[in-house]
């Protein structure tokens, strides 16, 4: 007879999306185990951008003779907003081609350029 943990490791779906933490979420333990790595990632971000998206924008400061205050905003606002603008253009391609094998447009073709342009506008 199997024990409720072994039972809920059988269950675990091994994957990028899921990497088996729904097996311990609501345990006290559980929730340390998480909050360990997102204080991780969050450290590991924090030193990958003050190594090199630091030094990046100073460079671009000096050749560009742009103020840092204005390529502060104008950089970090398009950096922060560039994976939103690449995701949605992404998917809108692959709506646009997908509609195209069906009945030539969409719906989501249009919801997807204005998310495009709503990302663009907003960085």
């Amino acid at each position: 007879i199997p024990s409720p943990a072994s039972a809920a490791m059988v269950n675990c779906e091994v994957g990028l999306e899921n990497l088996c933490l729904d097996n311990i979420d609501g345990e006290p333990w559980g929730v340390l185990v998480e909050l360990i790595a997102l204080a991780y990632a969050f450290v590991g971000v924090a030193i990958v951008a003050d190594s090199h998206l630091v030094v990046s924008l100073e460079t671009l400061c000096v050749r560009w003779k742009i103020p840092e205050d204005v390529a502060g905003a104008s950089f970090m606002a398009f950096g922060s907003a560039a994976p939103e603008i690449i995701i949605n253009a992404v998917s809108t391609i692959k709506a646009v081609l997908a509609d195209d094998d069906i009945d030539g447009g969409g719906d989501d073709t249009a919801l997807g350029i204005g998310a495009i342009i709503g990302s663009g506008m907003i960085a």
